[in-house]
């Protein structure tokens, strides 16, 4: 019996089914395809807000980094000024000290003066900073060939301050100052005088006070 064996009423009743079936699918697919959408807008509107909150993390993390740097710099620069005056302050309060080099370097250009010549060392022996460093001094001249002596002296008023040269009106006398320079020794005052006990006097005094 062939498929096409079967009376117009029911190949009409099929055709009716098929009609209704056609309309369902096609709300059905309707509804599928609303949902979809519907669905669809959902997702991407989610999806855009959680980006946007990644965005918005990552912007407040920028910012809290660049916060976090500025403040390390910050403290950085915080303690490089304390550490900056802290060897001030430690500069200010330390001896003052003779190295090794400057005291041969002392001995070495005195000894290039023309004998005979002399020194005066006048040293404060009631400041025991300025004796040390006298004391230093009068080390370095003790290992050239000049004629020296050594005078103590308590309070002077006004007080004197670092080294300060009284030189005779001769090139010997202008040599001592330029040995006391080439060993890098800070003269604090320079005198010329025309008459003296020694060629150059050596006054030791107080440390200058820093600036």
């Amino acid at each position: 019996m062939s498929i096409f064996d079967i009376s117009l009423e029911t190949a009409n009743e099929f055709y009716a089914w098929g009609w209704r079936f056609s309309i369902v699918g096609a709300v059905i697919t309707a509804f599928a395809v609303f949902f979809l959408n519907w669905g669809t807008r959902i997702r991407d509107h989610s999806f855009e807000s959680q980006v946007g909150q990644l965005h918005l993390s990552a912007a407040q993390a920028d910012e809290r980094a660049a916060a976090l740097e500025k403040g390390n710099l910050e403290l950085q620069t915080t303690l490089e000024r304390e550490r900056i005056e802290r060897l001030k302050l430690e500069a200010a309060i330390a001896p003052r000290r003779l190295s090794a080099q400057q005291r041969d370097i002392l001995s070495k250009e005195l000894g290039k003066i023309e004998k005979p010549f002399s020194i005066f060392i006048k040293m404060i022996f009631s400041d025991q900073e300025a004796g040390l460093y006298a004391n230093e001094i009068v080390s370095a001249i003790t290992k050239s060939p000049a004629t020296f002596s050594v005078s103590k002296t308590g309070v002077v008023d006004p007080p004197p301050y670092g080294i300060q040269l009284t030189l005779l009106k001769n090139t010997k006398a202008s040599q001592v100052r330029t040995a006391f320079e080439k060993a890098g020794i800070p003269i604090f005052s320079v005198s010329t005088i025309d008459e003296a006990q020694a060629d150059a006097i050596v006054l030791v005094g107080h440390k200058p006070i820093a600036q």
